[in-house]
């Protein structure tokens, strides 16, 4: 038989399309490999996450504690070349595991100060990763601070302190993938340190940017942990905003020579579509919400934690005297409610009413007082995990109808 030069070429083109089905075929048998792989490493994931979840779950009911439980300071760890923050780690002094603890969340302290007549309670931030074995809490000395300077002063390794059991509403879930921005400012980096560790541990999946912001190079620390958790997952990214550094700034793009803001998101950030947590000075926090809130993201999608005393500054809409009556039971007063003072506690305070106070931001529940008529609404959320209906704190509170509290 003769094949005529049109017939190769037509043998040749049916050959050549076999060829290409051929192909085809085995590149969708290919892709369908791929996609069947990436569901199982999915799939497998969420499994994975559960499993943390739910033994995390276990360990805390059954490992937790009430009231104060006494911890042994093991190590002691200055954390820049001003010694200005120091890291202290604590061991349970009876030796049992710890309970994991929500990342963001604090540890509340009940401190005995030389030349202090009752106890100082104080919350700081929980500076590191859950584990069973203990609990880090990275502290600033602030000057004339009771609490801190008692801490990096008098508080020595092998030092016993008390402490009451993880609290706060300022956290992330670790097993939630919702991609979040964390905002910095000075020792404000304590509950990102726990949070960016834990999503480098359970989700290093998960999108998370830090902004940590800084006067100078010096106000930084843990620089190195921070970078190391960075580079462990694809998503996760660190940011270092410096304000007035006179000796230069590393030559890396994660360095900026400016204040964290808006401005900055809209540089590097995809879209403004994130859970954005801030942790640092109130004026700063309050200036980036307003910004954020301009730039279209929910107020829903904001979250700060203060831990700085509740000002006596009035608040915007206040007007001063009012009609609602405020009557302290024990202190048998019953005076008129003026907005100016702000807090409740600093409008007790002028009346003569002793309420005592710590943290001063809702957070320690010093300050618990019963309610005995009326009710009252929060300047901020309060952080104490504990308040019934028939309570308040009164440190960052005002009355809401006529009121009588048991102080």
């Amino acid at each position: 038989m003769i094949i005529t030069g049109v017939g190769i070429i037509i043998v040749v083109l049916a050959f050549l399309q076999a060829l290409l089905l051929l192909a085809g075929h085995r590149a969708r048998l290919s892709q369908a490999k791929v996609a069947s792989q990436y569901d199982l490493e999915v799939w497998d994931t969420r499994v994975q996450q559960a499993k943390i979840t739910l033994e995390n779950n276990r360990q805390q009911h059954a490992n937790t504690w009430s009231g104060l439980r006494k911890f042994e300071i093991k190590r002691k760890e200055f954390e820049n070349d001003t010694r200005s923050i120091c890291s202290f780690y604590l061991f349970p002094h009876d030796e049992k595991p710890l309970p994991p603890f929500k990342p963001g969340q604090f540890l509340t302290f009940d401190l005995k100060v030389p030349g202090q007549e009752r106890s100082v309670v104080r919350c700081y931030s929980l500076s590191d990763a859950p584990t069973p074995d203990y609990y880090r809490v990275s502290i600033r000395q602030v000057p004339d601070g009771l609490s801190s300077s008692h801490f990096h002063q008098v508080l020595k390794e092998g030092d016993i302190v008390d402490a009451r059991a993880p609290a706060g509403v300022f956290f992330i879930e670790p097993e939630d993938n919702s991609p979040i921005v964390m905002i910095a400012g000075g020792v404000g980096i304590t509950p990102f340190l726990s949070m960016l560790s834990t999503i480098a541990n359970v989700s290093p999946s998960r999108e998370a940017w830090l902004f940590y912001s800084g006067r100078t190079l010096d106000d930084f620390v843990k620089v190195k942990e921070l970078e190391k958790i960075a580079r462990t997952g694809r998503n996760l990214h660190v940011h270092f905003c410096v304000t007035d550094e006179p000796g230069g700034l590393p030559d890396t793009p994660n360095y900026h020579t400016c204040r964290v803001g808006v401005d900055l998101f809209e540089e590097l950030l995809p879209s403004q579509n994130y859970d954005y947590y801030m942790c640092g000075p109130r004026p700063m926090m309050v200036a980036i919400e307003d910004a954020l809130q301009d730039w279209g993201v929910p107020k829903a999608k904001i979250h700060w934690e203060d831990f700085a005393p509740m000002p006596a500054a009035p608040k915007k809409d206040a007007s001063g005297p009012s009609d609602l009556k405020i009557t302290f039971k024990k202190s048998d007063k019953e005076v008129q409610w003026d907005d100016s003072f702000g807090p409740l506690r600093n409008f007790a305070f002028e009346q003569g009413v002793d309420i005592p106070i710590s943290c001063g931001a809702g957070n320690c529940g010093t300050c618990l007082t019963a309610i005995r008529e009326g009710e009252v609404e929060y300047l901020a959320e309060p952080g104490f995990p504990d308040l019934s209906e028939g309570e308040c704190l009164p440190c960052v509170c005002i009355p809401k109808t006529n009121l009588e509290l048991d102080a």
